[in-house]
């Protein structure tokens, strides 16, 4: 019993600090770096559609499959910067940054992301990370509306990506966007959840370890 105890309190403080942790990160770094390390899509943390979301996540998959991996940021607000909202509305500028910062990360965490094709999307406009000239000029054709939100800018990616994979030579059929409009959990429960456990499960083998190395008594 006081080892249950033990075990409950101090995962209880691991996970005041784990929110508090990952809550200052996703405060003060840019968080798309951290989400393009795991996969191919960061959207905007405003309200956007899971049926786009989703239809973005299927074009990326179908322009890596006809092979021409592209990671795409869409960017509705200064917000969505974290600790770099400088960045904000200067698409091209940012598209640097975020790809220095990938190349960065991915070298420590042995992920191999330094060079893929990177496409940001902002409401001043779109701009390609490391595309030929030609996937440079179809980005550029690709215009955002003077009004816009989160739904507005993914949608805008859901058909650049294809195009712009079928302009650098690897032809890519569009996806089609489901109809409807529905949300999916809070961003920062994706990024909580998973450490969280990971810190349960090595407190656990942690303390289960020391009470099997504590003498009991009369021993």
């Amino acid at each position: 019993m006081a080892s249950f105890c033990r075990v409950a309190a101090t995962v209880s403080a691991a996970l005041g600090i784990t929110v508090a942790a990952v809550t200052v990160a996703i405060a003060n770094t840019d968080p798309a770096s951290d989400v393009l390390l795991q996969q191919d899509t960061f959207v905007t943390y405003q309200s956007v559609c899971s049926e786009i979301k989703t239809a973005l996540k299927a074009s990326t998959k179908k322009a890596r499959a006809s092979g021409y991996p592209i990671k795409v940021a869409v960017i509705a607000a200064s917000s969505d910067l974290g600790g770099a909202p400088e960045y904000f509305d200067h698409p091209s500028a940012y598209s640097k940054f975020l790809g220095s910062e990938l190349a960065t990360i991915s070298s420590h965490a042995n992920r191999k992301v330094n060079g893929l094709h990177l496409l940001v999307v902002m409401p001043a406009g779109l701009a390609l990370l490391h595309g030929t000239p030609e996937a440079t000029a179809a980005t550029r054709r690709i215009v955002t509306p003077q009004h816009f939100d989160g739904n507005t800018l993914a949608r805008i990616a859901v058909k650049a990506v294809p195009r712009i994979a079928t302009a650098a030579g690897h032809p890519t059929e569009s996806v089609k966007i489901a109809s409807g409009c529905s949300h999916s959990s809070n961003t920062l429960a994706l990024f909580v959840v998973p450490i969280a456990l990971l810190v349960l499960a090595g407190l656990a083998i942690r303390l289960a370890q020391r009470d099997r190395k504590t003498p009991t008594a009369g021993s």
